[in-house]
């Protein structure tokens, strides 16, 4: 009897090849796959930086020049107007108790100091506050400085030059601008009034 090999052996080369195009398929696929996931890392990376960029501070002149408005007496001035003087700028909100007991000690160290080489500008960070109830809180309370409502572009710029702690009443914020036009650091805590009358004496000289 005679055996015929040619299909048996014409079957195992059809497979053989099937099997050979199928490891290459799959082989492509895997290169592929490790191709793309080592180009994520760059992706990200660049993501991250473009999200951790920040804006620039806002400068010295920027923030002195915001034109603000003085609650008693309705004109227009800017920090810059009190050019050649030392200027003491303290943050505050009419409903912040200890904004109140500062301004105190701020009103003792301008009575020790008197007039002339000094200023005080109290700015309410209160946005939405009427200019007409800022009058009226410094009247009834005696203070006799410059008290203006923080406008939104100035809110921004303290956020930018000495971020939110600059717009935090009740840390008792404040800082001071030399007769040069320079902003010094910010201040927090209570104000101590002979501290305070040294502080500016030496900001002057």
């Amino acid at each position: 009897m005679k055996i015929n090999y040619t299909r048996p052996l014409t079957l195992s080369f059809t497979l053989a090849a099937l099997l050979f195009l199928g490891a290459c398929t799959t082989n492509n696929a895997s290169t592929s796959d490790v191709d793309s996931v080592a180009s994520s890392p760059e992706t990200t990376e660049t993501e991250t930086e473009t999200a951790t960029e920040t804006p620039e501070a806002a400068t010295d002149v920027e923030l002195t020049s915001i034109s603000l408005t003085n609650v008693a007496t309705g004109e227009s001035f800017t920090l810059a107007d009190f050019s050649g003087k030392t200027v003491l700028v303290k943050p505050m909100a009419t409903w912040c108790g200890k904004c109140k007991a500062n301004l105190q000690g701020v009103k003792e160290a301008s009575a020790q100091l008197g007039e002339g080489d000094y200023a005080v500008v109290a700015i309410s960070v209160e946005d939405s506050l009427p200019d007409e109830d800022l009058a009226k809180y410094a009247n009834t309370e005696d203070f006799d400085f410059n008290f203006a409502v923080a406008t939104p572009e100035m809110i921004r710029a303290l956020d930018a030059k000495y971020g939110q702690t600059a717009l935090n009443p009740s840390i008792g914020s404040r800082f001071i601008i030399s007769p040069d036009g320079e902003l010094s650091e910010l201040t927090t805590g209570k104000v101590d009034p002979a501290n305070l009358v040294a502080t500016l004496e030496t900001a002057t000289n």
